[in-house]
């Protein structure tokens, strides 16, 4: 709370003088998890004691300051600032100084520092850190935005191999600025109204049947119109509003669902998929959550179906098993979305109690051009009727790639070919569109929205 407030007074500092810049470092300590797996969390905390010490040895000296700042600090203005802000993650404040080259000067001083083995409960242990730079300037209108672009250059750092510094620059700061406003209009998306949801029909290629709709989200933005979901929801999943939103479509989606089955009499066995985030899976809740939904909505169970990717089940199997099973218990059915791009084991596989296997739309765009893909297709085809599921395919957008499918066993397919995701307010005109397609000209015209 000390850092923000302090970080808050430079930006307004900032603001108000040109001659004044500060510099935020963002310090993680590179495979801190092993330490503490290994030796135990009283060692990890021993760690991170020695590495605040260190720290604070490296901010704040001769090497590191210019005469100027020299003389501000002596007159009584703020020095340096470091704090632990969480796990093994360090925030720095270098204060007043005169531009990134100080930043990188400490950065350096820090990996340096860290260098000499620590000794934890008798073993000798080397560390490192990735360290992001972020600085004052045109874009330092805001704390969180200035400490979002640190966290980004650090992440950066990471990437690139650990053990290392990166410094955000101009435009990586714009984003980092951007991604503040976002989150915070995002976190009354909800509230607002502002979230709608689009369906993409989901057929059966073995007699154009149309079978449901996946639901897929967007946003409204009052400012920068409608937004894919590529564009928010990684931004939703880290900061956990994926989880308010969630609640949200899987609750609008089913009492929508009801509506339709409604209308088109009980007689109706139309589905809607439902996809299932990382961070909604790791809520104690979940299963509540979605008894809660089916009884509010009175959706019978068997309409509803939830959609999860690999590496989700993957992160624990054991409890994943234990949730999917109690959520079959309640009737729903179970999809594994996106199936050949994660790192699913195939000996944990089978012990999920899933009725459909998605293939990735990566593997349906390239079938036509290679025996590779079509062998891979068909394998992962084969695999999932051995398992006993259903296989969709995901992003059909011509008649070769559903032929081919078809050809293949494919069961049932999703694509721009059938339609592209559409308001809930065309659904119906959709619905009817394609049964008197079916009935007037028999099974073979699938193309029936653009």
């Amino acid at each position: 709370a000390f850092f923000v407030k302090r970080l808050k007074e430079s930006v307004s500092r900032s603001q108000a003088s040109d001659g004044y810049h500060f510099v935020v470092l963002f310090v993680d300590i590179d495979r801190f998890k092993t330490i503490n797996v290994s030796l135990g969390h009283q060692a990890g905390d021993e760690l991170m004691r020695g590495v605040a010490q260190r720290l604070l040895s490296a901010v704040r000296t001769e090497e590191t300051m210019s005469r100027e700042t020299e003389h501000r600090r002596r007159s009584g203005r703020p020095s340096d600032v470091v704090a632990r802000i969480g796990g093994d993650e360090f925030v720095i404040l270098l204060d007043d100084f005169a531009d990134v080259k100080d930043g990188v000067r400490v950065a350096e001083r820090i990996q340096r520092v860290l260098e000499a083995p620590f000794v934890l409960d008798g073993h000798e242990v080397v560390i490192t850190a990735s360290i992001g730079i972020s600085t004052s300037g045109d874009s330092a209108n805001d704390a969180s935005a200035i400490l979002r672009g640190a966290d980004m250059a650090m992440y950066r750092a990471k990437m690139l191999g650990k053990a290392r510094y990166e410094v955000i620059d101009p435009e990586g700061q714009r984003v980092a600025t951007e991604l503040f406003r976002l989150e915070n209009d995002l976190r009354t998306a909800v509230e607002n109204k502002e979230l709608l949801l689009h369906y993409q029909p989901i057929i059966d290629l073995k007699d154009s049947r149309l079978t449901g709709f996946e639901v897929l989200v967007r946003w409204q933005h009052p400012r920068l119109g409608i937004m894919q979901p590529d564009s928010f929801i990684s931004l939703a999943e880290e900061t956990g509003m994926i989880v308010p939103i969630g609640v949200w479509v899987m609750g609008e989606a089913c009492r929508q669902m009801q509506e339709w089955n409604e209308k088109l009499g009980e007689d109706s066995a139309l589905t809607v998929c439902v996809n299932i985030s990382p961070r909604q899976f790791e809520q104690d809740n979940l299963l509540d959550r979605v008894r809660e939904v089916l009884l509010e909505t009175r959706l019978k169970p068997e309409h509803l179906e939830l959609e999860m990717t690999e590496s989700l089940t993957m992160k624990d199997a054991p409890r994943a098993a234990a949730i999917l099973h109690a959520l079959v218990g309640l009737g729903v059915s179970l999809s594994l979305d996106d199936f050949g791009t994660g790192y699913s084991s195939l000996s944990y596989l089978h012990r999920f109690p899933l009725g459909t296997l998605k293939i990735d739309r990566s593997f349906v765009a390239e079938i036509e051009h290679g025996r590779e893909r079509r062998e891979i297709v068909q394998t992962i085809i084969v695999l999932g009727h051995n398992l006993g599921m259903r296989v969709v395919a995901e992003g059909i957008e011509n008649t070769a790639q559903m032929e081919l499918l078809k050809s293949l066993g494919c069961d049932r397919g999703q694509g721009y070919l059938f339609s592209r995701p559409i308001p809930a307010g065309e659904v119906m005109g959709l619905v009817d569109r394609w049964r008197h397609n079916l009935e007037t000209e028999g099974q073979g015209n699938t193309q029936v929205a653009a």
